[in-house]
C-alpha cells in the first residue's frame, strides 16, 4: 500500500508518496519500506523517528520494542532506535504476554 508522509524537517514540509507502508501504526509508530531500507515514523509529530537502516524483516511495535532485521539477523529495538537485543537470531516474533 502506498502511503502519503508528511515530514517536517528544518521547518520545511516535505510531501512523499513514494514510502510504501509496511505496518500498521501500533504505539504510536510505524515502519515503512523506502528503497529496501526500513525506518520508523511517529503518528503524532508525522515524522521519521528512526533512520533507514533495518531489512524488510523488521515489523513494528509491541510492548516498546520492534523486532529489526539487520544483515539477515533478527533483534529488537527500543522507540529511540537503541539496540536492545542484538541481531543474532533466525527469526523473531512481537512480545505478548511477557514472551516474544
Amino acid at each position: 500500500m502506498v502511503g502519503r508522509v508528511w515530514s517536517r524537517r528544518s521547518g520545511l514540509l516535505i510531501r512523499s508518496s513514494l514510502l510504501v507502508t509496511e505496518c500498521s501504526f501500533a504505539e504510536g509508530m510505524a515502519c515503512v519500506d523506502m528503497a529496501g531500507n526500513r525506518r520508523y515514523i511517529d503518528q503524532v509529530r508525522e515524522t521519521i523517528v528512526i533512520q533507514p537502516q533495518f531489512g524488510a524483516g523488521s515489523h513494528g511495535f509491541s510492548k516498546g520494542l520492534a523486532g529489526v532485521q539487520i544483515d539477515k539477523k533478527m533483534g529488537f529495538i527500543d522507540k529511540s532506535g537503541k539496540t536492545v537485543v542484538p541481531p543474532r537470531y533466525k527469526e523473531a516474533h512481537d512480545f505478548w504476554e511477557r514472551s516474544s
